[in-house]
This record gives C-alpha cells, sequence and structure tokens, in this order.
C-alpha cells in the first residue's frame, strides 16, 4: 500500500482555517485494496478541510466513472459515482480509532491523516448492488440467451422447484 501515500495530509504546518485538495482516482487505488474487478476509473475527488484548534472537519464529495463487468454479461458496464458533500469529524485523544463512520480519532501526536480509506469506503458505498447494465438491450445478447436457456433448464429438470413454480401460476 506504499501508493497510498499520496493520501497523506500533513495537518501540523497548516493554518487554521479551509484548505482544497483535489484527487484523481484511478484503478490503480482500487487494486492496492484487491477490490473487486475494476477495469477503469477516473473519479475527481474534492477534499475541504477546516482546521480547528482541536479539531478537523473534511468534506469530500467526489464524481466521475467506473468501469466494471456487468454482473449480468460480464461486458464493460460503466457506472457514474456520486459522492456529495460527505463530513468527517476528526478529533484528538489518547488512542486512533474509529468511533463512527462520520468520526475519527487520532493521537495527540499525529500530525497526519491518510485518508485513502476513507475515500475507498465512500465510493464503494456510492456504487449500486448489482452491476448490471441500466438498459438491458445494452447486454451481451448472446450470453443473455444461454443464461435464460440455462435457468429454464434448472427449472424442468429441479424437483424442488415444482411447489413453488405452481404458486407462480
Amino acid at each position: 500500500m506504499n501508493d497510498l501515500k499520496q493520501y497523506d495530509i500533513v495537518f501540523t504546518g497548516l493554518k487554521l482555517g479551509e484548505h482544497q485538495f483535489d484527487y484523481q482516482v484511478d484503478e490503480t487505488f482500487f487494486n492496492e485494496y484487491l477490490a473487486e474487478k475494476i477495469n477503469k476509473a477516473s473519479v475527481d475527488v474534492q477534499l475541504q478541510l477546516d482546521k480547528r484548534e482541536n479539531m478537523l472537519e473534511l468534506e469530500i464529495s467526489a464524481q466521475g466513472k467506473m468501469t466494471f463487468p456487468c454482473d449480468r454479461c460480464l461486458d464493460d458496464n460503466e457506472i457514474d459515482v456520486a459522492v456529495s458533500k460527505e463530513k468527517i469529524y476528526v478529533k484528538f485523544g489518547e488512542e486512533e480509532q474509529e468511533l463512527a463512520e462520520d468520526l475519527i480519532i487520532l493521537r495527540n501526536d499525529d500530525y497526519k491523516i491518510n485518508i485513502a480509506d476513507t475515500l475507498y469506503e465512500l465510493i464503494m458505498v456510492s456504487l449500486p448492488m448489482k452491476k448490471v447494465h441500466q438498459n438491458s438491450d445494452d447486454c451481451n445478447s448472446e450470453v443473455v440467451e444461454k443464461i435464460n436457456i440455462e435457468e429454464q433448464k434448472n427449472e424442468e429438470t429441479d424437483p424442488r422447484w415444482a411447489a413453488l413454480n405452481k404458486l407462480k401460476k
């Protein structure tokens, strides 16, 4: 995870007030997490850090596109990414911990925060559970046809489904 050092924010040298950070996240970022297969990604991330006397407030937004294999046909499927103004509060204490999804506690002697994990979570949570083509006509018709044929064979040959199939009719 050495490539994630670029997501370190050294806050000790920053003046009190607001600071803007911009990141371009691509598929190499997600490959660091051994995430599901991501063929391509281009996500612009804007982070506004508000440094205060005793805490940091991060406001993160992101927009872009990611390309995954379609869950139905395995062809490339481009999905829009949109994270809008998620706030994360960073406070200081005796030990580092994450108390809630929007509250992080850093040690009193910490001088930086790495936001890579936070960005990964926010982006991945914004994606749909099923990554299928929005328009089913965009799916690979040959694969969809083979899936339908196999489903019909399974319905016809598996006696366990007979009672349920009666309910459908």
